[in-house]
């Protein structure tokens, strides 16, 4: 959806399509496509996100949608009526499960309702499009439409939950980004803003599906300073490396996170697990590369096996693989599982995941906040994030690296491998020594 009064919808909405179904509607028929167009744009977001098609997200996700936002788009005193018409024309799937209140501690969303979802006998065999343009062609829907879009972009800013420093600095600098290399959804989604998910604190924004081929052509307004990425090695295992129980009550509520403290005691008396910690804290080795070599397969396919054995399910038959990680770390694999044992109320009972969460939440906390917090005390104030990467201007890249691995060291007692690297276009990212850092640093514009 953009600025203008044009519209995605699905490839389903021709235009004897519209004209049957304002027949039937007790509102303007453009407002109920509007809700179309949100949730076509809820799909395409989350197909970008997960790697998949846009027809398998239509299978897959239903979205849940706060009741206000569809007062607003579909008519206060109406929106009930509208909700049931299109049901029975099978143009839409309602989960009627709630998620309001309270419930042992637990706090819900008030207001997320119901979970809404194009059907599936909805699908693209029976079109060669898999969306098609609309352009509004009313006042009171482009009006509705701005209402809409105010909503989403007030909703959206009010998940991100930062210190006021960070979230100024980040907003900010997301605000002076430039357009051409952003895609069309990109372009909405920097108009909408961030937003920040509920699992792992992450914050996504118009970058975070970003092909790397585009990442040479992203500048700020008013500067031709490339940028230098700046990426956290081998993140996940580092922050693994570092998990103490006063990390978990820096990212988990009081009643999950006193159920783990046991584990974390076990954890660091496991000589597997002091192996792992002094390779993955080593700079001249590289976790994946180690675990590849007895597996005969690739570092990314390594990794792949790790983030397996290590998020996925305790049950899952990787026997090789398992008895190869055994030989490097043993015992390790024994106290991972043990974390999938636990039941924590913040993870909704998805007990296999719990170290993702955790890990993911330590990442987030680090990388968006302290870290941001510090670099915003020596004066530096665009940057620009990716889950477990900033992106800087070249001539703030050395300065940011070195503020960034004093603040790791005081919050983690430790300095992950922080890897500079720069895209250029057409080419694979070249990675940069320091002193490579330092000379772009005097060359930046």
């Amino acid at each position: 959806m953009k600025s203008s009064n044009q519209i995605i919808l699905p490839p389903y909405f021709e235009t004897s399509q519209i004209k049957s179904l304002a027949k039937k509607l007790p509102i303007p028929v453009e407002k109920v496509l509007l809700f179309y167009s949100y949730l076509m744009l809820r799909n395409l977001s989350k197909a970008k996100r997960n790697e998949v098609s846009f027809k398998e997200t239509r299978v897959s996700y239903a979205f849940q949608i706060h009741s206000e936002f569809i007062k607003i788009v579909q008519s206060r005193n109406k929106y009930t009526k509208v909700i049931q018409i299109l049901v029975e024309q099978n143009l839409l799937k309602v989960d009627q499960s709630y998620s309001t209140g309270n419930k042992e501690g637990i706090i819900k969303k008030p207001g997320f309702s119901k979970k809404y979802q194009i059907p599936k006998h909805m699908l693209d065999h029976h079109y060669t499009k898999s969306k098609i343009h609309y352009t509004l062609t009313t006042r009171k829907a482009i009006t509705t439409k701005e209402k809409m879009l105010a909503y989403i972009i007030k909703h959206k800013k009010s998940t991100i939950r930062l210190s006021s420093i960070a979230k100024q600095i980040l907003l900010k600098s997301l605000d002076n980004l430039e357009t051409q290399a952003l895609t069309s959804l990109g372009r909405f989604q920097k108009v909408s803003g961030p937003s920040m998910d509920r699992y792992g604190n992450r914050l996504h924004s118009c970058l975070t599906n970003l092909k790397k081929s585009f990442r040479s052509e992203i500048r700020f307004k008013g500067s031709n300073d490339p940028l230098i990425e700046l990426d956290i090695k081998t993140s996940q295992m580092y922050f693994f490396a570092n998990l103490s129980t006063e990390w978990l009550d820096e990212v988990l509520p009081p009643y999950d996170a006193i159920k783990l403290y046991p584990l974390i005691e076990e954890l660091q008396d496991c000589h597997g697990y002091q192996l792992f910690r002094h390779t993955v804290l080593c700079k001249d080795k590289d976790l994946y590369n180690i675990f590849k070599e007895p597996l005969g397969v690739s570092r990314d396919d390594a990794k792949k096996v790790l983030f397996t054995l290590f998020f996925g399910s305790a049950h899952i038959k990787k026997e090789n693989e398992r008895e190869q990680f055994e030989k490097l770390f043993p015992g390790l694999l024994n106290q991972v599982n043990n974390f999938k044992s636990i039941r924590l109320e913040d993870n909704q009972g998805k007990n296999h995941s719990n170290l993702a969460l955790i890990l993911q939440r330590m990442e987030s906390k680090m990388v968006l906040e302290y870290v941001i917090e510090d670099i915003a005390e020596q004066g530096i104030t665009h940057v620009l994030t990716i889950h477990d990467s900033w992106y800087v201007k070249q001539s703030d890249a050395l300065r940011f690296k070195q503020i960034a691995n004093q603040s790791f060291l005081y919050y983690m007692s430790s300095k992950p491998n922080i890897i500079p690297k720069i895209y250029l276009k057409n080419e694979s990212p070249q990675i940069l020594e320091d002193s490579q850092l330092e000379l772009l640093s005097q060359n930046g514009c």
